[in-house]
């Protein structure tokens, strides 16, 4: 398996980054974030501890179904299908279609995150 690769950059630092990777300034690492928050607290709105105990108890359980992972977190299906679509929307959780039902999958081994700061070398 792979890591999930989080940045914590300001939005202007990223549109920043941005320009300077589209003019070659910057080359990114393969392990470079993929997914990028511009603070701590909107990460954490997003890997929430109800979202991250989804997160664990799909690694650990495998659900066929979203009504499963609701069984098994002992949560209500609708707010676990709304975690789950804002999971999904970050690229956190896959979910494939198995006929009617969408299966989550949490395509990962960890989850790293890196708070990168202006005109460090890790700013790559």
């Amino acid at each position: 398996m792979k890591s999930l690769h989080i940045g914590i950059l300001s939005y202007s630092e990223q549109k920043s980054r941005i320009f300077a990777i589209a003019k070659g300034e910057i080359k990114p690492s393969p392990d470079n974030p993929k997914i990028w928050f511009t603070s701590w607290e909107a990460l954490n709105h997003v890997l929430s501890t109800k979202n991250m105990e989804l997160i664990k108890t799909i690694t650990k359980h495998k659900p066929s179904s979203i009504r499963e992972l609701a069984k098994l977190a002992h949560r209500q299906e609708s707010n676990v299908a709304r975690d789950i679509k804002k999971l999904e929307k970050y690229k956190i959780i896959k979910l494939s279609k198995a006929g009617r039902t969408k299966k989550p999958t949490f395509p990962y081994s960890e989850i790293v995150t890196k708070q990168i700061f202006s005109g460090s070398p890790s700013h790559a």
